[in-house]
């Protein structure tokens, strides 16, 4: 191996956790961070800010207890577990539980929502996109998940876990087919496919045979919502989630706490699995891009032309993206660290993956670097561009060497991060902290299961991604050979999946035998950063309103189907962030119980609330998507619940209602159409390639490339987020 490994252990505990004799709890908890006046996280883009909520967050957790050994296993709908999420967690069930739950016996997985707030990583790297460190959402992720583990701790009771199985062969495809086939045909020709099609049930099941929780296991990337979306939401897994919880609960109120049954959909390896099962295809002219480069023929440095098409085909700011969500989504336990080559990002990290591109001149597929930018690098980092790590990585040309970069802060990206193996009778969970394609997830889990199997024993090994904490992408050395985006941004070097498979089958072997692994250091501590934002600013209100006060008004008549819209002179949400309650409500009159029941809040898929910010004021739309079969007709109303700031800087709880109106019968439709009195308006057509001719100046030089990447380092430079020295 070019790369040294260096193995850094924390910790082995042997339990058998037989699938008889069990007590298995579950819970659901809020995690929904700040909905506002901050950038959501996954597409690292600076223009995707907050604007309001679509569905709330949650973190789903399962306990499981043989003999007095305990092990448990959480996925929150965040877009990662963050080294700081993951320590404070740690820390708070320490306090509560003694030695109970620890890093060796708890398992957190992200389902990767690319529209969930950031602001909870302190590795530079991570921290950025979002524009540093947001209390916050940090808070909310992590009090989240703690109480979603207490919950489901109190929950433990005698039960039963499953397993079945099934194939969906229409739900994602391989966003890199170009780099999945550098891997040898001998072993491609072990599998129908180039993306695992299995979705795996594992069923929580009472005494009595009654389902508890429902936990899928499943590779796509929840990237329906595009990076022109600017409103929270799970995306497709949360929606799977969400509408499998409301199916086992019938007569229930689900997602705030009285379901029997909850259901998460875990993320497995999706590091190259895309939903946009229309494959990616040029804006200009809808034609497939370049396989090797993601690009287009109208300029074959910008990677935005090139974009992955859902289910429906639609491009970007169209409402068909809620459409392809909603098609896309319809214990023995041991730990340990790795090291390998120190961390750099590749040239075509910069052109991002085509669910979400990045930014031009940069193209997937670089294995040349550009000496004007590799100056400009050394410019803003002396010293950075060492011969030792630029050998290391080869053949990826190194943009960022953020091992080196230690100013103007340390700690770009992570050294030694969590490898952990979590054993719940047959079901073998391998945590891995980064995003692993599906060649390399498979090879994970076959090198485990090797183990086993040698040892007599039958297990069915999962690759979760991005457990416990973050480290970029994995992939396979033969994928690694033509850097396209997961390459490049596979931080540790070609054999990083090697140095993981070497961790794998250590921990297993260690495993098998009942071993102990010794105890190291492990990574370095840097929560706490400054502060990202100042607090909310005070709120204003348009002239002659009081909030929660109407601006603009539902109608007085609507039919299934139709979008319920209505606005209120708001405060800002980050003022409460409504933890466990709504900013909204859809409301039925029951005339037998002479009352208002509530029937929709925030958390649910059909309903929106973006906000807005004018002229210093602030105002929040609800709007309802009345669902289209089997809905009672009758009287509603629309509520909104927020917080002000006044002047003295006190807080204070509002309401507001929309006037009733009603659900009524959709009309048959008219069978003659009359003709119009006057000749419609017709606007002119205009070609796409025309517009696009016509919105762009042309391709950039390199040099006005460089005068960008440079204008990006001063940014950070003078970025306001800081970690701890």
């Amino acid at each position: 191996m070019a790369a040294a490994l260096r193995l850094t252990i924390l910790a082995l505990l042997c339990v058998q956790l037989a699938l008889s004799d069990f007590r298995v709890g579950r819970s659901i908890a809020d995690i929904t961070g700040q909905a506002a006046e901050g950038l959501l996280y996954g597409y690292a883009s600076p223009e995707q800010d907050a604007r309001g909520l679509h569905t709330r967050q949650y973190s789903r957790a399962f306990a499981f207890d043989a003999d007095g050994k305990r092990a448990v296993f959480v996925v929150a709908e965040i877009t990662m577990i963050s080294q700081a999420v993951h320590t404070e967690v740690l820390e708070l069930l320490a306090a509560e539980f003694g030695d109970m739950y620890t890093r060796d016996n708890v398992m957190l997985t992200p389902t990767h929502s690319h529209s969930a707030p950031g602001g909870y990583h302190t590795y530079v790297m991570y921290g950025f996109p979002s524009e540093g460190f947001e209390t916050l959402t940090f808070r909310a992720a992590v009090d989240g998940i703690v109480k979603s583990i207490r919950e489901a701790h109190h929950d433990l009771q005698s039960g039963q876990v499953r397993m079945s199985a099934a194939d969906l062969t229409v739900t994602s495809v391989n966003r890199s087919p170009f780099s999945y086939k550098q891997n040898p045909q001998s072993e491609r020709s072990k599998y129908t496919f180039d993306v695992d099609v299995t979705l795996s049930m594992v069923k929580l099941m009472d005494n009595k045979g009654d389902p508890m929780a429902m936990l899928s296991l499943f590779p796509v990337h929840t990237t329906s919502m595009k990076n022109d979306n600017h409103l929270v939401s799970s995306d497709n897994k949360g929606y799977a989630a969400q509408m499998m919880e409301r199916a086992l609960n019938r007569g229930k109120f689900p997602l705030k706490g009285s379901c029997d049954v909850i259901a998460a959909f875990a993320q497995t390896a999706e590091g190259d699995v895309s939903p946009n099962t229309n494959h990616a295809r040029c804006e200009e002219d809808d034609s497939l891009c370049d396989s090797r480069t993601s690009t287009c023929l109208a300029d074959k440095r910008d990677p935005n032309l090139c974009t992955g098409r859902g289910p429906t085909g639609a491009k970007k700011e169209t409402e068909d993206e809620f459409t392809d969500t909603e098609i896309i989504g319809s214990s023995q336990y041991i730990h340990a660290m790795v090291k390998l080559c120190r961390p750099a990002m590749g040239y075509s990290f910069g052109a991002g993956a085509t669910d979400g591109p990045g930014v031009a001149p940069f193209t997937q597929g670089m294995l040349k670097g550009n000496f004007i930018y590799d100056r400009l690098v050394e410019k803003f980092f002396p010293g950075s561009r060492t011969p030792e790590l630029l050998e290391c990585h080869k053949p990826k040309p190194v943009l960022l060497p953020t091992a080196n970069m230690q100013e103007p802060y340390p700690y770009w990206q992570p050294e030694v991060v969590p490898v952990q193996l979590l054993r719940v009778g047959k079901i073998l969970f391998l945590g891995i902290p980064g995003k692993v394609t599906t060649m390399a997830g498979r090879r994970l889990q076959e090198s485990a299961k090797q183990v086993f199997s040698e040892a007599g024993m039958d297990v069915k090994p999962f690759v979760m991604s991005m457990a416990n904490s973050y480290s970029s992408y994995i992939v396979t050395p033969e994928e690694y050979t033509v850097q396209r985006y997961e390459a490049a941004s596979t931080i540790f070097g070609p054999y990083t999946l090697n140095g993981y498979i070497d961790v794998v089958k250590s921990l297993a072997e260690a495993m098998v035998k009942d071993e102990n692994v010794g105890e190291s250091s492990p990574p370095p501590d840097l929560r706490y950063p400054d502060e990202a934002r100042a607090a909310p600013r005070v709120d204003r209100l348009p002239d002659g309103k009081n909030y929660g006060d109407v601006l603009s008004d539902v109608e007085e008549e609507y039919h299934r189907g139709d979008l319920v819209s209505v606005s209120f002179a708001a405060g800002n949400p980050r003022n409460n962030l409504l933890t466990d309650e709504t900013f909204l409500e859809v409301q039925r009159f029951d005339d037998r119980l002479n009352d208002w029941l509530v029937v929709f809040t925030d958390a649910h898929w059909e309903t929106r609330s973006p906000c807005w910010f004018l002229n210093m004021s602030s105002y929040a739309v609800v709007e309802w998507k009345i669902p289209n079969h089997h809905y009672t007709l009758g009287q509603y109303r629309i509520v909104h619940v927020g917080h002000a700031k006044y002047p003295d800087g006190v807080v204070v709880k509002y309401t507001g209602a929309s006037s009733v109106f009603r659900i009524v019968p959709t009309p048959p439709p008219t069978t003659t159409t009359p003709e119009p009195t006057t000749e419609p308006e017709v606007e002119p057509e205009v070609d796409e390639a025309t517009w696009y001719s016509a919105k762009r100046s042309g391709p950039k030089s390199d040099e006005q490339y460089a005068e960008d990447l440079a204008a990006f380092f001063a940014q950070l430079a003078d970025t306001k987020m800081k970690l701890r020295q």
